[in-house]
């Protein structure tokens, strides 16, 4: 693995987005744009600093937006896991929790 953890979270945080010939930097993370699409919050979880959301339309349609945005491969930045309680598909985003950064400065 050639990009340290705190490196993509950094990418992630800092996005470039272009507005005409303008650029404007975002602060908008995947757990942020998750949440702003009405992902609830309760449906979340983690484990250390690896995300973990129920695969669903809008997750799927956020995800998929936020790697192709960022140049991740999604088969390595948002694996698909079976959550063993409910038996649903879920995204394990890793690095992507971001109260275990916040934690950890």
């Amino acid at each position: 693995m050639g990009t340290s953890g705190s490196h993509l979270i950094i990418q992630s945080r800092a996005n470039i987005m272009r507005r005409g010939a303008k650029k404007v930097e975002t602060e908008l993370t995947l757990m942020q744009r998750l949440l702003d699409a009405g992902y609830p919050k309760e449906d979340m979880d983690h484990h250390y600093s690896d995300l973990y959301v129920y695969v669903t339309p809008l997750t799927t349609r956020i995800v998929e937006d936020w790697c192709k945005e960022n140049g991740y491969d999604m088969t390595w930045q948002c694996q698909i896991f079976k959550d063993q309680i409910t038996g649903r598909p879920m995204y394990d985003c890793v690095f992507q929790y971001l109260p275990y950064w916040e934690e950890m400065q």
